[in-house]
């Protein structure tokens, strides 16, 4: 067994085909980029002023989706009501 983790890992690549490296190399990468998108010690979400951008009781989809239906039904309703009056 290797001194450290370093020394370990190093001679256990040697026994590795290309593939099982190339995925191995995929996997540190993965595994590194998410260690690195971690909110850091000193991160503090209520000087965060993305938090709650988006929180409310209704967000803007919602009220433009109402809208659009109410639209909708008034053009259904205007057209209704002169096919009967014709």
């Amino acid at each position: 067994m290797a001194a450290n983790p370093r020394e370990e890992l190093i001679a256990y690549l040697a026994k590795l085909s290309d593939q099982e490296v190339g995925k191995l190399l995929k996997f540190a990468q993965v595994l590194h980029d998410e260690e690195a998108a971690e909110p850091k010690p000193d991160y503090d979400p209520s000087k965060d002023r993305m938090v709650g951008l988006f929180e409310g009781t209704e967000d803007a989809s919602t009220r433009y989706k109402s809208v659009v239906e109410q639209g909708i039904e008034e053009k259904l309703a205007s057209h209704v009501n002169k096919d009967e009056s014709m």
